[in-house]
């Protein structure tokens, strides 16, 4: 099923939150895409009408991926604060851990961000420039475009991944621990993360790569310059930008789609700082 831009654009904005004051995890609310959840028959078992848990693994299906995930945010009362980001500096992860329903080149497979309006406070030119190369120093090959009509940037998953695993079901790792370490094969050879990122951020290595439907894949996509809970980003030099105020108060995501733009998951985080003005 094929989803217009309009009829998204309608499901995100016209879709109530309940009042900040009622949320388990103020001040955020985290919850599936409504447009994921149309476009790819996204559900999120038991919470289908309220929050997704934090710190806690939570089981989701659309029509390409089937699994669990584990959403940390530092920060948060619900979370194990300590134990988990304890002399790190990450912010937050989202760690998935499940089968694909469909073969899929790596190359096809995307990760990042997506917003259903323009922002009306167009983001100065030399932020853009500053955000773009450091971004991209992180994670060449990114596409980013801010001034459209519906602004993203994007790019490979198996590239971009802090950690990648590929599994026989039954072997797979327990993502509740304070570590997922890396275990990658490609053409033949064992790949450390630096050298994954390295060869599948590349397009035309990617496409070699094959997401098969029998093995248990597990992506952590820990990170340090986007903070969640105070909705602020670290871009190099500059720092702790409003997300509220730059994103024209929509919601960031754990977001995976292929090219052709179906959904393998998609979660907003929902800051209450953006709710006065998300859904006038």
């Amino acid at each position: 099923m094929t989803c217009t831009i309009e009829k998204k654009t309608e499901l995100v904005n016209n879709s109530r939150l309940s009042e900040p004051t009622s949320w388990p995890h103020r001040p955020l609310f985290i919850r599936k895409n409504k447009a994921a959840s149309f476009n790819s028959n996204l559900t999120c078992s038991s919470y289908e009408s309220c929050s997704l848990p934090i710190g806690e693994p939570f089981h989701f299906e659309s029509d390409l991926f089937v699994g669990t995930a584990l959403i940390r945010i530092k920060g948060c009362r619900a979370d194990d604060d300590e134990n988990y980001f304890g002399g790190r500096k990450r912010t937050s992860t989202t760690i998935i851990q499940g089968r694909f329903k469909e073969a899929l080149r790596a190359d096809e497979v995307l990760t990042g961000q997506e917003f259903f309006r323009p922002f009306r406070r167009r983001i100065s030119r030399w932020i853009v420039q500053a955000g773009t190369m450091f971004f991209r120093q992180l994670a060449p090959g990114l596409q980013i475009d801010l001034d459209s009509d519906r602004p993203s940037m994007f790019s490979i998953l198996a590239g971009t991944a802090q950690v990648f695993r590929a599994d026989e079901a039954g072997t797979e790792p327990d993502i509740t621990g304070r570590s997922v370490f890396e275990h990658c094969e490609f053409g033949g050879k064992k790949l450390n993360s630096a050298k994954r990122k390295r060869l599948l951020r590349n397009p035309g290595a990617a496409e070699n790569y094959i997401f098969d439907t029998e093995s248990v894949y597990t992506f952590d996509f820990y990170q340090h310059l986007l903070d969640p809970f105070s909705y602020t980003m670290n871009l190099g030099l500059i720092k702790n930008v409003d997300l509220a105020p730059s994103l024209d108060n929509q919601a960031i995501q754990a977001c995976a789609k292929t090219k052709d733009g179906r959904y393998l998951w998609s979660f907003d985080f929902w800051h209450e700082n953006c709710i006065d003005k998300s859904e006038d």
